[in-house]
């Protein structure tokens, strides 16, 4: 059984943007209605299994067409370092192939974080402290 023109109304209302509510007065005659009831009526339309995947279907293409892969992304890093080092921009191709190297796992940035607690303990003084933390004492 295919969607009612309303469904469809609602299903394109959504897709646009549109919050639930703001597609259910868009699509359906509420304007008597109370907010809490266009709501319900709202939620009980986007929970209806053919509307739910009409929305679905709708979305897919354009996520389909906005998904980035990593082998994607791979290849255009590889060829913007060839086309750099090619007119011998080699810091370009550097960072090209640096980022590349990011994206793939290769090259993993470390952060160091440093607390000022306002005391200095010498390394004894801490290794006996981590040593009763840890119950070795």
């Amino acid at each position: 059984m295919a969607l009612t023109s309303k469904q469809e109304k609602f299903c394109q209302e959504v897709v646009k943007g549109e919050s639930y509510s703001d597609a259910y007065r868009n699509s359906y005659n509420a304007g008597k209605m109370k907010i809490e009831t266009i709501q319900r009526k709202a939620h009980d339309v986007a929970q209806n299994g053919k509307v739910r995947a009409r929305i679905d279907e709708i979305r897919e293409p354009v996520v389909r067409d906005c998904r980035i892969t990593l082998e994607d992304h791979l290849t255009t890093l590889d060829r913007l370092s060839v086309l750099a080092e090619e007119n011998n921009q080699i810091p370009a191709a550097v960072k090209a192939q640096e980022l590349r190297g990011k994206a793939s796992g290769i090259y993993v940035e470390r952060k160091e974080s440093k607390i000022d607690l306002g005391i200095t303990l010498s390394d004894d003084a801490i290794t006996a402290r981590l040593a009763l933390l840890l119950g070795k004492l």
